[in-house]
This record gives C-alpha cells, sequence and structure tokens, in this order.
C-alpha cells in the first residue's frame, strides 16, 4: 500500500510528541516527590505507641526548683540518718549505774530515838521556841525609846504623834490661808501619806478661841512636808501626826511653824 506524500509529516510528528510527553510526565512525578519529603523533613517528629503490648515511655522535664527539692530532700534524708545513728550509738552505750550511798557516810547517818526521847525532844524545842519570842518581844520593847513621840488621841480615838517636819513651810505658804493681824497658835490633826504628803486633816485646837488660825493650817495642810511616825523601829506611813503651827509677831524674826 502506498502512503501519499501529506502522511509522512504527520507520522513523524506523533514520533516526536511521545518521547516529550513521557519526559514531562516523570518531571513532574520527580518534582511532587521531592515536595512531598521536603514535607517530610520539615514536620516534628511522631512517636507512635503501638497499641497493646507495648511499653509506655515517660520522660519528664525537671526544673530548677525541683532540681533544689530535690537536694533538699536529699539532705534531710542524710540528717534524719545520721540521727537515728547518733541515737542508736547512744541507745547502746552503757548507762552507770546510780551510786549507792555509804550507811556509813555523815551525809546519811540517821539518828534513832526511842517514844520517850521524842517527847522530852519535843518540849525542849517548845520551850527554846517560847524563849526565844520572849526575848524578841523584850528586845522590841526597849527599841522603843526611838518611837515618835507621842501627842494625845484623835476625834476617833486614834493615837497621835508629835509632827516632825520633812521640810517646813515658809510664810509664802502660810500667809494665803492664815488670819490677817492674828496672834497665837492652830493644832490640827492629819493622816501621814505617802511622799511626806498628809492627807484627811481636821481641826483639833487653836489659841486663842474663835481666831481661825486653826483653820488656816488645815487650809494649807496640803502644802505640809511630814516625816510617818516611827514605830518600834518602823516608818509608819498612814499613822496620824498632830501639827501645830504658830504665829508671831511680824516685827520678830520667829519662824512660822513649829
Amino acid at each position: 500500500m502506498m502512503h501519499s506524500a501529506s502522511d509522512q509529516p504527520s507520522s513523524e510528528k506523533r514520533r516526536f510528541t511521545l518521547p516529550r510527553r513521557t519526559t514531562s510526565i516523570i518531571i513532574t512525578l520527580i518534582v511532587h516527590l521531592l515536595l512531598l519529603l521536603l514535607l517530610i523533613t520539615l514536620s516534628p517528629p511522631r512517636t507512635f505507641i503501638p497499641m497493646g503490648g507495648g511499653h509506655l515511655i515517660s520522660i519528664s522535664v525537671s526544673d530548677q526548683n525541683d532540681a533544689a527539692k530535690a537536694k533538699s530532700q536529699s539532705k534531710a534524708k542524710a540528717a534524719t540518718k545520721q540521727s537515728k545513728t547518733t541515737a542508736a550509738a547512744a541507745a547502746s552505750k552503757p548507762v552507770p549505774p546510780p551510786p549507792v550511798p555509804n550507811p556509813n557516810s555523815p551525809e546519811v547517818q540517821v539518828l534513832r530515838l526511842t517514844h520517850d526521847e521524842m517527847v522530852g525532844l519535843d518540849a525542849t524545842l517548845r520551850s527554846h521556841s517560847n524563849n526565844s519570842g520572849q526575848q524578841s518581844a523584850d528586845a522590841s520593847a526597849g527599841d522603843s525609846s526611838g518611837d515618835s513621840e507621842k501627842a494625845g488621841t484623835g476625834a476617833h480615838g486614834e493615837q497621835l504623834y508629835a509632827a516632825e517636819w520633812y521640810r517646813k513651810p515658809t510664810d509664802a505658804e502660810l500667809n494665803t490661808y492664815m488670819p490677817h493681824n492674828k496672834i497665837g497658835w492652830g493644832d490640827v490633826a492629819c493622816r501621814t501619806a505617802p511622799r511626806y504628803h498628809v492627807e484627811d486633816c481636821y481641826e483639833l485646837d487653836e489659841s486663842p478661841r474663835g481666831s481661825q488660825i486653826s483653820r488656816g493650817v488645815r487650809e494649807a495642810a496640803w502644802q505640809f512636808l511630814v516625816r510617818p511616825p516611827r514605830i518600834g523601829g518602823h516608818v509608819m506611813v498612814g499613822e496620824w501626826v498632830r501639827i501645830r503651827i504658830t504665829l508671831y509677831d511680824r516685827e520678830s524674826d520667829l519662824p512660822a511653824g513649829r
């Protein structure tokens, strides 16, 4: 069969077209494979755990706090172990027995007395105690020479003692309360208080009568500083004292307070 001249270009065109398509397909496949390989390389690794019969591996990442905690726990365990070792050593150390008292030693000597001797010793001790008490009372009575001077009895039966000034009042302290142009004296009774002060004062007597000198003394008494009475060698704060203030002629140099 004879082909015409027009069929030859068509066959040649097909012969050259088929290899080109094959080459394009191969290149496309290669490019896709490279892209797939690139994606696999860039993606994070995955851990696959087989279902059933596999082994689970747990990995924990500890920070500095966990490390410090573990270190402290290790030290605590070491200290506990050391304390137990010390306690065991102390327990194993033999304890010396308590000393046995020597019956011949003076510290443990016992005086054995019969019933009659005990009764006699008790009577002797009682007699000695009574004699000591009497001697103490006699000594106290003999020391009464240093007591404050008694100055009568107050309006309510209280014992009064003669006042002894800690500091005498000045004319300026008295003039505000004393009647003017009066000469005489006034007595008051006061209870001694701490820091040499007096309180609860009341009027006792005055001369001349009706001169109001005792009233002035009572009103000025808050400024007085008086020593408490001494009884049996003791200072008795709270006891009562008798205070007298004497007014003299202003032309004289005699003190205002007695």
